[in-house]
């Protein structure tokens, strides 16, 4: 079916697919996502709506794998109503959407210069806890750009290169390589990079459990005497670490 599908041999593989129950051959999640992959490739989407609907009716549960292929058919053809109603039915059925999930939609929105309905998946991707990657931002700044919005673009890029040093940052912290967080921090801050509310809260634990408490209250000090809310998570770490004996 495989072969067949990646042939454009779609009618072949229907054939092969209706077959294989009566052969005594269930067809699995994966069987249903290959079949419903080919179908989107030849532009032949609601026949593959139709195999999902199938596939539930016969008791298969779809993965997200199998509703990302549907999306993304659906944002390529540029049917988005139909694409984002298929993420809530995905979570209706206890189904997490995944970063290809939200990098597909985001693309399919950015094709159609949706860039408002952007940002709100960008927010509810992030509020499910996954972590925008560069994927994820090129596509949207390319899309500001098609929009003649490079300005917009570049204060991503800025935003971007924030999140990459934190992120280096808490690498070099899960290693124990306290010398070079410390210089990424640095860094961050010369490159006009500044520290968040969450980065403060990040960089305080990372400095606790390093054992650097006098590093961890210097940051604490830095963020009270500037332009940032110490919030009930930046006190929960202070309250935390001072109980452990860190303080």
């Amino acid at each position: 079916m495989k072969t067949m599908c990646k042939l454009g041999l779609l009618n072949d593989a229907l054939r092969v697919f209706r077959e294989m129950p009566i052969r005594k051959c269930v067809p699995d999640a994966y069987t249903y996502c290959t079949l419903m992959d080919g179908l989107c490739k030849e532009n032949r989407i609601e026949e593959a709506v139709l195999v999902l609907d199938e596939m539930q009716v016969e008791g298969c549960f779809p993965t997200p794998v199998t509703f990302n292929v549907l999306i993304n058919g659906l944002c390529k053809k540029g049917d988005l109503a139909r694409a984002a109603k298929l993420m809530g039915k995905m979570l209706l059925q206890s189904c997490e959407p995944n970063e290809v999930t939200y990098n597909t939609h985001i693309h399919g929105l950015c094709l159609k210069g949706n860039l408002d309905k952007v940002v709100s998946l960008l927010d509810l991707m992030v509020s499910n806890k996954y972590v925008p990657n560069e994927v994820t931002y090129g596509t949207i700044i390319n899309g500001l750009v098609k929009q003649g919005r490079a300005a917009d673009g570049v204060c991503l890029l800025v935003s971007l290169e924030e999140g990459q040093y934190l992120f280096e940052w808490m690498d070099y912290v899960r290693v124990g390589k306290p010398e070079e967080a410390e210089e990424i921090f640095t860094e961050m801050v010369n490159r006009g990079c500044m520290p968040n509310t969450f980065t403060f809260n990040s960089l305080m634990r990372g400095f606790f459990e390093m054992g650097k408490s006098d590093k961890a209250i210097q940051i604490w000090k830095e963020m009270s005497n500037g332009n940032y809310i110490c919030n009930e998570v930046c006190y929960s770490v202070l309250i935390r670490m001072g109980s452990s004996g860190r303080l």
